[in-house]
């Protein structure tokens, strides 16, 4: 079975809860909406500039940017160092290529991720972030319920080298 293929599998068995709103993102070309525009995200960008002046520094860069807007979080509102950009795909490209520099520090610029999948690092489990997990600490190599300290002193799980997370992967 090739990798494609392996990929369509899993998210076709995935619970839906585990795509974050039950909704599956097909990748970019596939069932999107909007062909002719492109997202990128500008990471660590600071708070304080203000999105106005980043469309403007973009602008004399020769960036066109269709939308712009901060992320936040989700339950306090506050604003993150993540901003969300939509442009054409001319203008996507050279975004990429482009060292963003803001108040004197540099940001990331990365292309959105084809697929969204959200996984609990705490249970190993599906849907949920471990910082709300509620859950017993799950071992990532194994899936049982001891500790790491367990795991290197008593040769727990010692035959498995690969954590179980990417060996649903490779089903």
């Amino acid at each position: 079975m090739l990798h494609a293929e392996k990929i369509d599998r899993l998210l076709n068995e995935l619970p839906a809860e585990s795509f974050g709103g039950g909704l599956k993102h097909p990748p970019k070309g596939q069932g999107s909406t909007n062909q002719d525009s492109n997202v990128v995200f500008l990471k660590g960008l600071d708070t304080s500039v203000d999105l106005h002046d980043l469309q403007g520094y973009l602008h004399k860069k020769g960036i066109a940017v269709q939308e712009i807007r901060r992320l936040t979080k989700r339950y306090t509102g506050k604003p993150t160092q993540v901003v969300k950009v939509k442009c054409c795909e001319q203008a996507f490209q050279q975004l990429i290529r482009t060292k963003l520099i803001m108040n004197q520090k540099y940001c990331q610029v990365e292309r959105e991720r084809a697929v969204k999948v959200i996984r609990c690092y705490n249970c190993q489990s599906l849907g949920h972030l471990a910082r709300h997990c509620r859950n017993i600490r799950h071992c990532e190599y194994c899936g049982d319920s001891h500790t790491e300290r367990d795991r290197r002193s008593r040769d727990v799980c010692k035959d498995v080298t690969t954590p179980i997370h990417i060996l649903a992967l490779l089903m």
